[in-house]
Formats: C-alpha cells, structure tokens, sequence
C-alpha cells in the first residue's frame, strides 16, 4: 500500500527535530501543511513516508519553520547542497530507513 513507512523516532530524526515536537506539530496541523501525511498502524503507532520527507528536504531544503515554531532554522543554502549532493560526506543516507 505505502512504500517505506517510518516511525515517529526515524522520522524525527531526518527532520532534525524531537519525537515530541514533531507530535505537537501534528496536533497543531503543521506536519500535514509540509505535505506529510501521518498514518496510523492498528496499534496507533505513528509512521511517516519516507517519499514524503524526500520531498520535503527537495522542496524546502533545510530552511523551513517545521520544529522551530516562530523562530525558523536559518541555513546558508550551501547547507543543502552538502546535505544532497551523493558526494559530500554530509549526504543524509536514506536507504538506510
């Protein structure tokens, strides 16, 4: 049904913000407003697509608002170009998840 699914540690972790944040932002109808959707196991486990936070990280690169309420994450855009560029040794591994 869904290709890669994590789960709310994994998912927090590419986001670079804590569990708990990123739960107070799904509360507050800010993941969905990112274009992540939150799907619930049976169990009522959180989980995140892993496609989703690619095109996150693709569209918004690592200077959007998400985890950091009113004071938004400043980053030189030289940040994401070494954080997705195969080369650098900053690259984030998402086959890994």
């Amino acid at each position: 049904m869904y290709d890669k699914l994590l789960n709310i540690s994994d998912a927090s972790k590419l986001l670079g913000i804590s569990p708990s944040t990123l739960r107070r932002l799904e509360k507050d109808g800010i993941v969905e407003g990112y274009g992540l959707k939150v799907i619930y196991t049976h169990g009522g486990q959180r989980r995140y697509m892993l496609d989703e936070i690619q095109q996150l990280y693709m569209q918004h690169g690592f200077s959007g608002q998400i985890g950091f309420g009113k004071r938004p994450a400043i980053l030189i855009r030289d940040l994401t170009l070494a954080f997705t560029d195969p080369n650098s040794k900053l690259t984030i591994d998402f086959t890994r998840y």
